[in-house]
C-alpha cells in the first residue's frame, strides 16, 4: 500500500528561513554584487543552486563553469540591490510585490537575466496599470527589449485613449512608423478632424521645416503637405462632417478630389449596399483611398472594449453603415436607471413608443439575434438568431412604463441581484442546452439565473 503525501507550505517556510540564514557563516556560496554607480556597490549572499533553478542566465554561466563559477562571485553593473533583494525573495519564497514604482525595474531584471514567469508577471502588472501620460515611453521601451505582449497592450491602450494623447508632449514623441501602425486600426477612439489637427502639430514639430522658397507660409504648408502625406491617407474622411470637410479641404492637405468622392459615396443610401461596393472599387486601386473610406468604430464602451471583440462585431455585422452610426443613447454608470414598474432591457425610441397606440407589444426581425463576448461558461464570442417561429418577439415592449427588451434576458430596476435568464424563450440556444434549464438560465451571467447588473449599455443605429 502506498499513500502520496505533499507539505508545500513547510518547504516554503524552509526555503524562506533559508533566504533569512544566508548571511550567516557557511550558510551560503555565491556572492552578487550589485553595482549601481561608481560609489555605490552591495554585496549580497545567496545559494548557486536557487539562482540557477530560477534563471536560466546563471544556470548557463554556471553549467558553462565560467570565472564567476569558479570565484562564486558575479558583478551585476547597472543593478539596484534593492531590486536585486525583492527578485531574490521571490527565487526563493515564488512571493513578490510589484508596484508602480519598481514594476519597469523588474521587467528590466527579469528580461535581461531570462527569468520568463517574472517576465510575464511584471509585464502584466505593467500592462494593467498603463496611464496616458507615460505611455509612450513604455512603448519605446517595450519595441526596443521585444516585450511583444506589452507592445500590444501599450497600442491598445493608446488606441482608447488617442483623443486624450493628442494635448500631451509625449504624442510628438510617437514615431511616423508608429503613427502609421496606429492610425490604420478601426479602433482610434477620437474624432478626425482632431486627428487631423494634431497630425499638423506633430509635423511642425517632427519634420524639418527650414522652407527654401522666399515665401514662407506656401513653403511650410508643402513640407507639411508632402512630410504627412502618407499619414493623412489614413484619415477616415467619411466620419467627417460637412462643416469638418470644408475646413480641412480649405487647407490643401489632402487632394480636393477625394472629398468630391467621398460627398458622393455619402450621398448613396445606406441600403444600397451592392451600389456603395461598386462605387468604392473604382478606387481600389488608388493608395489613397485605402481608408477614406472605411469608418471607425467611435463607440466608448466599459463592456466591449477588446479589439477581437470590435473585430467580432464587425465580423457579425458586415454592413459597416450600421457600426459606423451606432451611438451610445444610454448606459446605467452614466444615466443611472429610472423605471418605476420593473422589467427594462434597452431604452426608448421611436419604434417602440409607437406601439403604445398599438395592440402589439412585439417588434419582429428576422436578423436579430443576441450575442455573448465573455460568460460564465467561458465558451468563445458567438451569437444566437432568432428562433424561426418566434421572428415575431425579436423585442418586447410593455403597455407600461417599462422600456423595450428582449424576452431571453431579464433586468430589473433596481440592478441588483434578481435579474434573471429565460435563455431560449425566442433565441437559439448552444449546441446540447435545453430550454429553461439550470446550464441555459447560468448561460451569460450564472448564479442560477439571477444576478447583479454592473453596467448595462444600450446604442442606437
Amino acid at each position: 500500500m502506498t499513500e502520496n503525501y505533499s507539505n508545500t507550505e513547510k518547504l516554503s517556510e524552509d526555503l524562506k528561513n533559508l533566504l533569512t540564514s544566508r548571511n550567516e557563516e557557511n550558510f551560503s556560496d555565491f556572492e552578487v554584487i550589485c553595482v549601481l554607480n561608481e560609489t555605490q556597490k552591495t554585496t549580497i549572499k545567496c545559494h548557486k543552486s536557487i539562482l540557477s533553478v530560477r534563471s536560466d542566465y546563471f544556470k548557463s554561466l554556471f553549467r558553462s563553469k565560467m570565472k564567476e563559477y569558479q570565484e562564486n562571485r558575479i558583478i551585476l553593473e547597472d543593478v539596484s540591490p534593492t531590486i536585486f533583494e525583492i527578485v531574490l525573495e521571490y527565487f526563493y519564497t515564488g512571493k513578490i510585490k510589484i508596484t508602480l514604482e519598481n514594476a519597469i525595474d523588474i521587467l528590466l531584471f527579469s528580461s535581461k537575466y531570462l527569468i520568463e514567469d517574472l517576465v510575464q508577471l511584471s509585464s502584466q502588472f505593467v500592462s494593467k496599470n498603463l496611464q496616458v501620460e507615460y505611455v509612450v515611453d513604455i512603448l519605446k521601451l517595450s519595441e526596443s527589449r521585444g516585450w511583444n505582449d506589452l507592445i500590444v497592450a501599450c497600442q491598445n491602450f493608446i488606441l482608447s485613449n488617442f483623443q486624450e494623447l493628442f494635448a500631451l508632449p509625449s504624442f510628438q514623441d510617437l514615431t511616423k512608423d508608429q503613427l502609421s501602425f496606429l492610425l490604420e486600426s478601426d479602433l482610434v477612439q477620437a474624432n478626425e478632424f482632431d486627428i487631423f489637427q494634431a497630425l499638423i502639430n506633430w509635423g511642425k514639430n517632427n519634420l524639418n521645416m527650414k522652407p527654401n522658397d522666399s515665401n514662407i507660409a506656401n513653403s511650410e504648408n508643402q513640407i507639411l503637405k508632402e512630410g504627412l502625406s502618407d499619414l493623412l491617407e489614413k484619415i477616415r474622411i467619411i466620419d467627417l462632417s460637412d462643416q469638418e470637410m470644408k475646413l480641412i479641404e480649405k487647407t490643401k492637405m489632402i487632394p480636393k478630389e477625394i472629398f468630391k468622392n467621398v460627398k458622393k459615396f455619402k450621398s448613396i443610401s445606406p441600403i444600397h449596399l451592392e451600389k456603395s461596393k461598386k462605387f468604392t472599387q473604382k478606387f481600389s486601386q488608388d493608395k489613397r483611398y485605402s481608408w477614406v473610406f472605411e469608418s471607425r468604430f467611435i463607440f466608448k464602451s466599459k463592456i466591449v472594449k477588446e479589439k477581437e471583440y470590435f473585430q467580432k462585431l464587425k465580423e457579425w455585422i458586415p454592413d459597416q453603415t450600421f457600426l459606423k452610426n451606432m451611438k451610445l443613447g444610454f448606459s446605467t454608470s452614466r444615466d443611472g436607471l429610472d423605471c418605476k414598474n420593473g422589467t427594462k432591457f434597452g431604452w426608448e425610441t421611436e419604434k417602440s413608443r409607437s406601439l403604445k397606440d398599438q395592440r402589439t407589444r412585439y417588434i419582429g426581425d428576422p436578423n436579430a439575434f443576441v450575442f455573448t463576448l465573455k460568460n460564465y461558461q467561458n465558451d468563445p464570442p458567438q451569437k444566437f438568431p432568432i428562433r424561426k417561429n418566434k421572428v415575431h418577439e425579436a423585442i418586447y415592449y410593455s403597455y407600461s412604463s417599462w422600456g423595450p427588451y428582449v424576452l431571453d434576458i431579464c433586468l430589473y430596476s433596481n440592478m441588483s441581484a434578481g435579474n434573471s435568464n429565460l435563455f431560449g424563450q425566442s433565441y437559439c440556444l448552444p449546441d446540447g442546452l435545453s430550454y429553461s434549464s439550470k446550464e441555459s438560465r447560468n448561460y451569460f451571467a450564472g448564479s442560477n439565473g439571477e444576478w447583479k447588473v454592473a453596467e448595462m449599455e444600450t446604442y442606437f443605429l
